[in-house]
């Protein structure tokens, strides 16, 4: 792992003395003066040249950097400069006449709110909990959840890669069209397609002023109007220098009814400040933001934007607000469809990578209540796939509009409603299909229902339950289960807790049924891991593209250290920002298969047959290593086969026996090798329960063209077969020795060459030496 750290709130004896002595009010007076102090300065300066100033300041500062784990202090400085300038301009009165704003006033303002989040960081932290009123109110892990709520309300950006905001607003806003166009005369595709166009327009600046310079390099003795280029480089020149980088009405054509009700002016809100209503927390990033909720600022007619993250991150809440403002009556509607749409859309990305499988929605199930009385119990849905069952509770509630400072008690509520609610739904359902050995399905719970499905256990190989959010809570989410205060314990049935957000993501680079269930498998051990602490839903997918079966390489770490998985997403980052601009050959991430091993995977999806997604896994679940073992195997049994004519099965000792026979052109089976015998002689060699048989076709190109498999065990072996079985197993283990023997010396501590994985010594060094 990169990052091995103990799982323990920072703290400092000598600073936490120095707090104590610190009154946590005076603290908070001096955070307020310092942000009016930064206001006033503002308000002196056009919000546009200040605006424009900061947003090439980020650019800047970011430039060169896609991966969220890389970013440094000063490159997050950067963004809370553009966010918090904003935030100044529409909620403190701007001046009659402004000055020019030279170096010296933005280094001011930069130094100054630089400060200001500094001191929000963990010295807050410090004077908060060190403070009499607060140190025996809250435990060690009260103290951690608060820590992280309040750092991701101050510091994390960004909901969702950009890439998918055009989706996210299509899917959510489409089924109210008819609300749209009725009050701004607009649909949701074209809403999506003009903030698609925003993004886009947004993340070019460094490109537009590449160009822009290059072009003046070339043309330094002046434009030409008549220059193929100059209609081109004018437009570059406006953005850049006038603004219109920035203008969303030129960039979107949204039409101005909506623009407006998602602006402000400069000083339109004075209720940030406002010390009257709020003598606490006024002007500090403690409260929420206006710019959350008009994120575009309002100049002269026009409406503009500076950063994807503070047009989008709350834009669909916003519009969800005007229109309901607009019409109070739509509000149980809007509330039904978004319930419908986002209880749907959960099995809409899974089934992408699960072609053909079941699913069934929005069902009841006679269950029990507390006291074992019989009820009707509603589910969210099922998926089916290949003896995987899926049970999916799905919430489209959103977060809270305070801060943790302002109303802890309503984070910790929706992080109950959205999170462990519905994992407890999941865990119920799952007990009481344990229970039985079969569940009915029905379409309702009144008189005329009807029996929709039949679900059968001993038709179940595995079962995840899979609770999904609207809202994006991926900071508490991923590490939810180490938090003895949402009771969701680890030793009871693991649950993947994940947001639409992130579902998205995954079916975009789990591409196909047995890597996108494979992995489903692997984050539900890491549920179970209580060594594996992660901040972030992604941070798993990025181990699991690195690592593979990471949770049991958490294992390996001595001293029960906590691994707090850091730069793994890197990978998942650069994909989406190269696809976003638009670069070629952008391919999603993936674990690194041998090439054979890869082209066996697709035949296996292409084929489907009942069970192909558990041999998947099983070879799915080799270390690099024999990977490439087995792959090398494949490509050269199959030449030596192809020129000698003798089938050479082999296999490979894992959690189960995996034997592989390879069928060549010229081989045909005889009564000489029966390859069920061949994988249950190894699978008694290796004193196993299960043994799997996989048999490869080639063609005359030399590759795999099918293949079938077979999961085989002792049930396998009747009576009279048996003891044929035994013989097999005696003549293949001489075999396997004598051939050893013939080629090379055999050490007492090496592996016995008769395939049980033991040491020869403690394996056949005497039946050896007996013959």
């Amino acid at each position: 792992m990169k990052e091995n750290i103990n799982l323990k709130i920072p703290q400092n004896t000598a600073l936490e003395k120095l707090y104590n002595t610190f009154s946590y009010e005076k603290f908070l007076e001096e955070i307020r003066l310092l942000c009016k102090q930064i206001a006033i300065k503002i308000s002196y300066f056009n919000p546009l040249e200040l605006l424009n100033k900061a947003y090439w300041e980020y650019v800047k500062s970011n430039f060169g950097n896609v991966a969220e784990a890389d970013l440094s202090r000063e490159q997050i400085d950067s963004y809370q400069l553009l966010e918090f300038i904003q935030t100044c301009i529409i909620s403190f009165s701007p001046q009659k006449n402004y000055s020019d704003l030279n170096n010296e006033d933005f280094v001011y303002i930069k130094t100054k709110v630089k400060k200001l989040f500094s001191k929000l960081d963990i010295e807050y932290y410090l004077i908060h909990f060190s403070s009499d009123k607060y140190v025996s109110i809250f435990s060690k892990e009260e103290k951690e959840i608060y820590l992280i709520l309040l750092s991701s309300w101050i510091s994390i950006r960004g909901k969702r890669y950009l890439n998918h905001e055009k989706e996210h607003l299509v899917t959510l806003l489409s089924p109210h069209n008819e609300a749209l166009e009725k009050i701004f005369n607009v649909n949701g595709e074209q809403i999506a397609d003009g903030i698609n166009e925003m993004i886009i327009h947004l993340i070019s600046g460094p490109k537009k002023l590449n160009e822009f310079m290059s072009f003046y390099h070339n043309n330094i003795e002046g434009l030409n109007n008549n220059s193929n280029n100059y209609l081109n480089i004018k437009n570059i020149f406006d953005d850049i220098f006038k603004f219109e980088l920035f203008n969303v009405k030129k960039v979107t054509n949204l039409p101005t009814l909506l623009l407006e009700a998602l602006s402000h002016e400069p000083g339109q809100d004075q209720f940030f400040f406002d010390t009257l209503k709020d003598s606490k927390y006024s002007g500090t990033p403690f409260k929420r933001s206006p710019i959350f909720s008009f994120p575009l600022l309002k100049i002269n007619d026009n409406y503009y934007t500076f950063h994807p993250y503070i047009f989008c991150d709350h834009l669909y809440r916003n519009i969800q607000s005007i229109i309901l403002n607009q019409d109070s009556n739509y509000s149980e509607i809007w509330n039904e469809k978004q319930k419908n749409i986002t209880e749907k859309l959960p099995f809409e990305l899974f089934t992408k990578n699960l072609p053909n499988a079941q699913s069934f929605y929005n069902f009841y199930y006679l269950g029990k209540d507390k006291l074992g009385k019989n009820i009707w119990i509603e589910c969210d849905g099922i998926i089916l796939f290949d003896q995987f069952l899926f049970i999916l509770e799905v919430k489209s509630g959103k977060g809270s509009i305070q801060s943790p400072i302002e109303n802890i008690a309503s984070h910790l509520k929706i992080i109950n409603d959205l999170l462990v609610n519905p994992a407890e739904q999941g865990r119920r359902f799952l007990k009481h299909f344990k229970e039985n050995k079969s569940i009915e399905l029905y379409d309702s719970n009144k008189k005329s229902k009807k029996v929709i499905y039949s679900l059968e256990k001993n038709k179940i190989k595995k079962i995840a339950i899979v609770a999904v959010s609207l809202e994006q809570l991926t900071d508490i989410s991923s590490r939810i289960q180490h938090f003895q205060k949402f009771a969701l314990d680890i030793d009871l049935d693991p649950v993947w807790i994940v947001s639409i957000d992130d579902l998205r993501v995954y079916r975009d680079i789990l591409c196909g049924p047995i890597i996108f269930t494979h992995f489903i498998v692997k984050r539900l051990e890491a549920f179970k891991n209580d060594k594996l602490y992660s901040s972030d839903e992604l941070d798993h997918l990025g181990l699991y593209l690195e690592k593979n079966c990471y949770s049991d390489d958490v294992n390996k770490v001595e001293n029960n250290k906590i691994i707090l998985p850091l730069g793994y997403r890197n990978r998942i980052d650069e994909y989406y920002f190269n696809l976003l601009c638009k670069s070629n050959n952008t391919i999603p991430p993936s674990q690194n298969l041998p090439i054979t091993l890869k082209n066996l995977l697709d035949i296996l999806e292409k084929e489907a047959k009942p069970g192909f997604i558990w041999v998947g896994h099983h070879l799915l679940d080799f270390d690099n290593s024999t990977r490439i073992l087995i792959s090398n195997k494949i490509a050269d049994i199959t030449m030596l086969q192809i020129s000698q004519g003798i089938i050479r099965p082999f296999t490979i000792l894992s959690e189960i026996s995996f034997s592989f026979v390879i069928l060549t052109p010229n081989i045909n089976l005889s009564s000489n090798f029966i390859p069920k015998d061949y994988a249950l002689s190894n699978m008694l060699i290796q004193k196993k329960e299960e043994s799997l048989l996989l048999i490869m076709n080639i063609n005359k190109l030399n590759q795999i063209s099918s293949c079938e498999f077979f999961f085989l065990s002792n049930k396998d072996l009747n009576d009279g077969y048996s003891e044929k079985i035994k013989n097999d197993v005696k003549l293949l283990i001489q075999q396997r020795i004598n051939t050893y023997f013939n080629i090379n010396k055999l050490g007492r501590n090496d592996k016995c060459p008769c395939g049980s994985g033991k040491k020869y010594k403690k394996c056949h060094i005497n039946s050896v030496n007996e013959n």
